[in-house]
């Protein structure tokens, strides 16, 4: 159960880092 919730949070994190990372470059990035 950990695992799980520890994996949500570093998917969020790395969603985080890209939107970062893209400053403004909407690529990939689907954000509502």
């Amino acid at each position: 159960m950990r695992e799980k919730a520890l994996q949500l949070v570093i998917d969020q994190v790395d969603m985080k880092i890209e939107e970062n990372k893209g400053e403004g470059e909407n690529e990939d990035v689907q954000d509502v």
